[in-house]
This record gives C-alpha cells, structure tokens and sequence, in this order.
C-alpha cells in the first residue's frame, strides 16, 4: 500500500495490483491499463477499475480497514 502511494496515481487500483496477482498479469501483459489520461483520446484497453471493479473495491476497503485501525491506535496512544 506504501509503495501504491508513493507512486501516486489511482491509489485503490494500485493497491489491487498489489493484492491480486490475476489483476497485476492482466496489466502487465496489456489486457488493461492502469491509468489514461484521456487528453489523449479514448483508451486502447479498458482500465484496471472497469475491468477489476470487485477487487478493486475490495482493495478500497482493506484501505480504509488500515486507516481507521491506524487512526484509533494513534488516538489510544495519545489519550490513554
């Protein structure tokens, strides 16, 4: 999840990358894109979140699990 962040872009699609290897073939070998910047036109493949829409919204979820889990340690630590 560092790395998907650091790397910028779409977040929960890199993070779906990272979490299912079907879903990281499929864009290494072309079947879908990561991203489009559509000043360019319409894109040649369809994009990892039309193509990979439940893993992506399941990444989305382990996401905001990390956050809040993070947020409420943090807020245990300071206010103990």
């Amino acid at each position: 999840m560092l790395d998907a962040f650091r790397k910028g872009g779409c977040f929960h699609s890199r993070t779906a990358m990272g979490m299912f290897p079907h879903v990281r073939e499929a864009v290494e070998n072309g079947d879908c894109l990561l991203e489009w910047d559509y000043k360019k036109g319409k894109p040649p493949a369809p994009l990892l979140k039309d193509m990979f829409g439940s893993e992506r919204r399941r990444a989305k979820v382990t996401i905001q699990n990390t956050l809040i889990s993070l947020y409420v340690y943090l807020y245990m630590c300071v206010y103990r």
